[in-house]
């Protein structure tokens, strides 16, 4: 069955996306286990909240871009689509957290939001089709 292109590259960012927030994830678990002393405003609650955040979406970026590659409707578009918007409630979840600590909107987490509304309008408008088996 003929995958195009764009699919595939959106398993290979997934990936490597995933990888990255598992070197954040060690950091976290470093964070919290090994460090006494904690950046400014951070509680240990939001630490657990991160980490668990950071567990779930490796998990889905995985079996999302196997999806992608396997063009499975339920692997790739729905858990695609599912991660997508798990990242999205996230985002709004630390930025609310961090508004309400004091700190600054900074246009640079706007990045944050970037790939997962791609990652919405490829698998559910684009790739719609490719994702059937």
């Amino acid at each position: 069955m003929y995958r195009p292109g764009g699919l595939t590259a959106l398993a290979v960012i997934n990936f490597v996306i995933a990888g990255f927030l598992g070197l954040g994830l060690l950091a976290m678990l470093i964070l919290i286990g090994g460090s006494k002393e904690r950046p400014e405003g951070l509680t240990e609650g939001f630490l657990y909240a991160r980490t668990l955040f950071l567990v779930v979406d490796v998990a889905l970026l995985v079996l999302a871009g196997v999806g992608y590659l396997r063009q499975k409707l339920v692997m790739g578009r729905f858990l695609g689509s599912g991660e997508a918007v798990f990242s999205l409630l996230f985002f709004g979840y630390v930025l609310s957290y961090t508004l309400g600590q004091g700190y600054p909107f900074m246009f640079s987490n706007l990045q944050q939001l970037i790939y997962p509304g791609i990652t919405l309008v490829l698998l559910n408008v684009v790739f719609r089709e490719n994702l059937v088996n």
